[in-house]
């Protein structure tokens, strides 16, 4: 049986969030300061896990900011925690917000409290252990058994099987 890892956020600090609005609204700019610590836990006791590319986005109200950052794929031993650390930052980028949208970012703003989405988007794929003992020679002769038996069931298992599994969302 496989697991899917699992993701906590361990640090999440927004440092700077400034919206300027604009008429009509949809013209408004963001100005943000992002750094994250992501740790992702390998529950499974055989399989590694390759990661590709962990990108990181980050989304207000359901309107996706433009920037994102990503960390370059890595391998993620069995029953090992991956921690990677990541920050995104933006200066006066367009975003897409309605007139009421807007008014949620000043009450927000007012309160010092804000309602930001960060998502975690990778493909990744399970890496069986390989089995030595699953090779064995023909110690009479010196020579492999014959090919037309079927494999050994842990050769059937599918040992070093490539698994792509759904994208992870962390909210918080």
């Amino acid at each position: 049986m496989v697991f899917p890892p699992k993701a906590t956020a361990d640090d999440a600090m927004l440092q700077w969030f400034a919206l300027a609005p604009a008429d009509p609204a949809s013209n408004s700019t963001i100005s943000f300061n992002v750094t994250a610590t992501v740790s992702l836990r390998n529950p499974n006791m055989y399989r590694a896990i390759e990661y590709g590319a962990l990108a990181m986005t980050f989304s207000f109200n359901g309107t996706r900011f433009d920037d994102s950052a990503s960390v370059p794929g890595f391998k993620h031993k069995a029953r090992k925690t991956a921690t990677q650390s990541m920050r995104v930052s933006s200066v006066g980028k367009p975003i897409k917000l309605t007139r009421p949208r807007v008014g949620e970012f000043r009450a927000e703003n007012d309160t010092g409290s804000f309602g930001v989405e960060m998502r975690l988007d990778t493909v990744l794929q399970y890496k069986g252990r390989s089995h030595p003992t699953s090779r064995r020679r023909n110690r009479r002769s010196g020579q492999r058994p014959p090919t037309d038996r079927p494999p050994s069931p842990s050769v059937r298992r599918g040992a070093g099987e490539a698994r792509p599994v759904p994208r992870l969302l962390l909210l918080w």
